[in-house]
């Protein structure tokens, strides 16, 4: 976790975004995550306000592609393009750190062919290998599925849209080269 000392979120995600510890992966997300910040801490605001009070009403912030929780004792926990960052209030400042998902292993995913069939590590395991392979080298397998579970970018009517977004989030340790 970096601190960076500020009043607001917002200033702190700001400040981050100029530091040169991040990536530029990481510095577009974090982007995102400012626009979405930024306009909760404009809505914060308008709750503060008299004409609010009398006439209560909720406000959505329209940032969809951001997703916002909160982590057990309390921390901000960003997401934005599968970049997961915790942001916490320190004092005088805030601690903005990188949350790293738990990969999936390779030998763990299940597969299903065209015709239905599950294709996996112990069942039929060199088709297997040859469907992640072409996953890990051009982030799309013809003639494969993955099985659903693996974010709120799967359609539930279009398996295409199932699995994993990128090679980037399988853990690939002992995968076979060739």
């Amino acid at each position: 976790m970096i601190f960076y000392p500020s009043e607001t979120q917002s200033a702190a995600i700001r400040a981050a975004i100029e530091d040169p510890s991040w990536n530029e992966k990481e510095k577009e997300a974090l982007k995102n995550i400012l626009k979405f910040v930024e306009k909760d801490e404009e809505i914060e605001r308008i709750y503060q306000t008299e004409e609010w009070i009398e006439n209560p009403v909720e406000i959505q912030n329209p940032h969809k592609i951001v997703f916002h929780g909160r982590w057990v004792n309390g921390q901000d926990i960003y997401s934005s393009y599968g970049q997961k960052f915790m942001v916490e209030h320190g004092g005088t400042g805030y601690r903005i750190g990188k949350c790293h998902p738990i990969l999936k292993g390779w030998k763990e995913l299940v597969l299903t062919n065209c015709e239905g069939d599950e294709i996996r590590y112990d069942l039929r395991g060199n088709e297997f290998a040859e469907a992640l392979r072409e996953f890990k080298e051009t982030g799309g397998i013809d003639g494969y599925f993955f099985q659903r579970g693996w974010g709120k970018h799967e359609d539930s009517e279009d398996a295409s849209t199932w699995g994993p977004k990128s090679p980037d989030v399988i853990d690939w340790a002992g995968f076979p080269e060739e």
